[in-house]
């Protein structure tokens, strides 16, 4: 309990720096089991898109949110969505050569009769070269500097990449906590300790400045659950998509399960 003297101003607990926020998100990470690339894991998301005009007329792309369901493999390699009771996979093999990798969770935004379609990404990391990746964070972050594109910075580029692994694939805990304490020592990352996500939950968040010629003062934010340091979200902002600036997303549960369809 902290001492008030009468006549005084209490005096705020002192804010949690980046560090200290990435060594608590470490040790949580290295707790995790282990799970291995081709384990099944459910996930239901909610993402929000941001405008700086009129929204597009696409009907996924709903500036109030799209709530939906997912099953993805650890190595984010495979990706399954439920239509009308029948599984149906993201981008089948006839129509876009496996693997058909995405940055965090998968949002359909076509259905075939062969399968679903969506934004497709791939992180300059694959799930396969993970075990090849530098071993403490310095190095780490050396590592990301060196993958940055045109006119990106080291530290975006840095905050990035560690970001986009995080939010998809499963990784080995030791791996996560390393990325986490690299994370941590990225320049200009700092914490918001008031960080909401998609779902309008608070959390605590890494979070860097990202300035764009469109957006002036975006930020991009991992958002971590304040008690247990799980990533619960995360924000992305976005430099020149027409009049898309950005997005937020929220995990509202995800969770092991033996394969796509089995709902936990």
């Amino acid at each position: 309990m902290a001492l008030v003297v009468p006549g005084s101003t209490p005096t705020r607990p002192a804010a949690i720096t980046a560090r200290e926020l990435a060594y608590r998100a470490a040790a949580a990470a290295a707790a995790q089991p282990a799970v291995p690339p081709g384990q099944w894991v459910y996930w239901k998301e909610t993402i929000v898109w941001r405008f700086l005009g009129k929204p597009p007329r696409q009907a996924h792309m709903k500036p109030s949110g799209t709530t939906y369901q997912v099953w993805t493999t650890a190595d984010s390699e495979k990706a399954a969505f439920i239509v009308d009771g029948s599984i149906r996979y993201l981008c089948p093999s006839q129509l876009i050569p496996a693997p058909c990798q995405t940055i965090g969770q998968p949002l359909p935004t076509a259905l075939t009769e062969g399968g679903a379609q969506a934004d497709i990404n791939t992180i300059p990391v694959s799930y396969a070269d993970l075990s090849s990746l530098p071993g403490n964070p310095v190095t780490l972050d050396r590592y990301f500097a060196s993958l940055r594109g045109p006119g990106e910075s080291a530290a975006v580029s840095e905050f990035q990449i560690i970001e986009d692994l995080v939010i998809s694939y499963v990784m080995p805990p030791a791996l996560t906590a390393e990325l986490y304490r690299a994370l941590g020592d990225v320049p200009g990352v700092t914490v918001n300790d008031h960080a909401v996500d998609a779902a309008g939950r608070t959390g605590i968040g890494f979070q860097i400045s990202i300035p764009t010629p469109v957006n002036p003062h975006p930020v991009d934010q991992l958002i971590l659950d304040p008690s247990t340091y799980e990533w619960m979200g995360y924000t992305s902002s976005l430099s020149a998509f027409g009049s898309l600036k950005g997005l937020e997303t929220a995990v509202l549960k995800s969770s092991l399960v033996s394969g796509p369809g089995v709902v936990p």
